[in-house]
Order: C-alpha cells, then structure tokens, then sequence
C-alpha cells in the first residue's frame, strides 16, 4: 500500500510456457537456431544448454532447466508416480521389453532415477534417492561392474589394450592424451602400457584428479562413439561440452586414432550384420537388424553407395549390452541359490542393491563380489593375452544408510 492506493497480487506458480520463453528470447536479442527435425524454434533443453552457454549472465534458462528436471522426478517418484505398500516398500516390476535382454521396470521405473549429487542439497535427484532408507538395524550395500561395457567393447574388439584400460580408467586414458595434444601435459608424463597395473591405475587416478573439469567431453566421446554416435548427435546430446559439431568431430577423431580397433570393430560387425542379417551373441542368442545400410544409386557415377542405416547402431551395441545383461542375470540366478537370496532388493542395469543387518554385510558384501566377479566362460581370453583364461569383470561397492547417501 503506498497512501491510500491499495495494490495485490496473483502468486502463480513457476511454470513459463514455450511461447513465453520464445518471447523473452527475442526482447533479450538472443540469436535463436531453429529445432533440426521440425524447422521451428523451440525451447527444449537442447535449445536451453545451448544458450546458457552462449550468454553467460543469463539467469532465467538455468532456472527453467532445473524446474522442469524437478516437475519430471515428482511426476515419476512422487506420490502419484511411487506407491508405497502396506509393508513400507516400494514394488516395482521387471520385464524385457529391451531387445538385448536388458531388464526394464515399471510401475514405477526404479531403473532410471539419476544420480546424484551426494555433495549439493538442493539437488533434486539425490532428494528422491535418499527417501529409500533402510530398516533400522540394517543397512544399504551395492555393488556395480566397473566400466562392463567399455571392457566388453574392447572384448569383442579384440583390443588385449583397450580391455586392461577399461578395467583401471579408459576415459583419463583418453582424456590424458587429449590433454598431451593440448600442451597441457607433457608427453613424458603420458601413462605407459608398459607398467604395472598398479602404477598404470595410480597414474591415471592422478589425471582423473587434476583433469577434472575435461573429464565429462571424454567420457561423453568414449560412451557415444563406441555406438556409433555421430558428432552431430554428441554435440545435440550434450551441448555444454562442445563448442559446436566441429569440436565434437575433432574429439572423436582423437578417439579413434587413440584406438583404431574399435572404428574397425563396428565395421566388421555391421558388414557381418548386413551379410547375415543378424548378430549372434555369445550365449548363442540371434539378433536380427533389416537395416544396417541404407543403399542409394549414385546420380552421376550409377554405382550403388552404402551409408549407415537406422539399425547400425543397434547392431554394434547387441553384442555388449547383451553380453552385460547376461552376465547381470547369471550373477542374480546365482545369487538366489545363496543366503543372499533373502536380502536382495533390486538390479539397477549393472548394479546390484541388497538391504541386510548391519552384522553380516561384509558377509553378503563379499558373496556378491565373488559371484560378481567371476570368469564368464562364455568369453574366453587368448592366452597371450595373460589375463586368465575366461574374461571378468571386476565390481565396486558401497554401502549406506540411505540410497543417495552410500560410500
């Protein structure tokens, strides 16, 4: 009130549409692009990330992100999304809908609640994974394949290399060269080969300290181009990490000369795949792709060109991703004919969530890490390799009161 004028106000709530945002966009004098697929301008996080980054100072979009990242978990996790039965629990169920024979779930998904931060109180994922709470008495422990698929990759990419680094820290591997090519590093300080496990893994956890902030642009390129990620997609995906496409290209590159079997690899698997029409897993389970080419007659020479078709993809990640989910589900089968059986809560991909009596977790701990841990006879190793003769993978653990809190 000022004087005798008497103003009020509507609070509604935080909730700017598309065409609000399109409007603040343009009386800001932002440079807007238009959406690839459908030639409109949009406001969709790709578009977002993207101007956040361009404009610095900008303070809105951030604030739009995180809200709308907050509407989706409480659309999925919150009261509507996740039901509590009468024991206190949440129940989800499981089914295969992946063709690889990765397990999903539903009503509700507990397979896909991010990660996150365990050190930001205000971020909204960790809030969701910190409501699952163990039984008073008990505890929370888990326990991941480290790196699965990346070690399967380099399995089936014949790469004695690429195995062994995927074991230890394939991503500072890459990002360590990255930064050589920079003139960040020097090229004698370079991991080698050569040493020993022990001081190739002390090398490289030094480098995932000290190259921290150029981790994610190598994670992101390893993750995306062993499936065939163009550059184009890996920009559009994560646009915080790349400048733009030409950026995203230069860092693939320099993935693939850093390791020239897995370029190789996917092109022997997708002629083989257009050849047979199918992939064969190594447990002797068939995948069948229809489209790993996409055939057009040159107009000018009239020879027929072969480029990347819409199954590609899918064909180079059968083989690991199956091969994970396989050895997921041998591990949980295994498992149920222990005194682990009782204790096990959930399978989030390539973990393995078990709730049990304080006393007698490093017991089950130590269960699951052994049945986790060994060799696939399915996947036997060259000899001169000297690294046994089956594959394995190794895991890691953590445990906790609270799912979002575990260490």
């Amino acid at each position: 009130m000022q004087g005798n004028e008497v103003r009020w106000a509507n609070i509604v709530p935080f909730k700017p549409s598309p065409k609000q945002l399109l409007k603040y966009a343009h009386h800001k004098g932002y440079t807007l692009k238009k959406n690839w697929k459908t030639e409109a301008y949009t406001m969709d996080e790709e578009t977002l990330s993207a101007m956040i980054k361009r404009y610095k100072n900008e303070e809105l979009f951030p604030l739009v992100l995180q809200h709308r990242s907050a509407q989706k978990l409480y659309g999925l996790y919150g009261p509507d999304g996740m039901l509590i039965k009468d024991d206190g629990r949440v129940h989800t169920s499981f089914s295969d809908n992946p063709s690889t024979f990765r397990f999903s779930s539903y009503g509700p998904n507990m397979q896909n609640i991010p990660r996150g931060n365990p050190d930001d109180a205000n971020d909204a994922s960790n809030y969701i994974r910190n409501l699952f709470v163990a039984q008073p008495g008990s505890i929370l422990g888990a326990r991941d394949y480290s790196g699965i698929e990346a070690v399967l990759v380099g399995y089936f990419a014949g790469d004695q290399n690429y195995v062994r680094l995927a074991k230890i820290g394939v991503h500072d591997y890459f990002n360590a060269h990255r930064a050589c090519e920079a003139g960040d590093i020097l090229a004698s300080d370079l991991p080698d080969l050569s040493w020993s496990d022990a001081d190739l893994t002390d090398c490289l956890l030094g480098f995932k300290q000290s190259l921290k902030s150029t981790r994610p642009v190598a994670k992101s390129a390893v993750h995306g181009s062993n499936y065939l990620e163009t550059p184009f997609m890996m920009y559009r995906i994560a646009p915080h990490l790349y400048e733009n496409v030409k950026a995203a290209a230069r860092v693939q590159d320099q993935y693939f000369e850093l390791f020239s079997s897995i370029p190789k690899w996917q092109h022997h698997t997708c002629a083989q795949a257009e050849k047979q029409g199918y992939v064969m897993g190594p447990y002797g389970i068939p995948h069948r792709f229809y489209q790993v080419y996409d055939w057009k007659k040159d107009a000018e020479t009239g020879q027929w060109v072969s480029n990347l078709g819409s199954d590609a993809k899918r064909a180079v990640a059968y083989k690991p991703q199956h091969t994970a989910a396989a050895i997921m589900r041998r591990a949980i089968l295994l498992l149920g004919d222990t005194f682990v059986r009782e204790y096990l809560r959930l399978t989030i991909h390539d973990e393995l969530l078990w709730e049990t009596p304080k006393d007698i977790n490093d017991q089950v701990d130590a269960k699951v890490k052994e049945i986790m841990e060994r060799p696939q006879p399915e996947l036997p190793l060259p000899t001169e390799w000297g690294m046994g003769e089956h594959l394995t993978i190794g895991t890691e653990g953590k445990y906790g009161v609270k799912w979002g809190k575990m260490c």
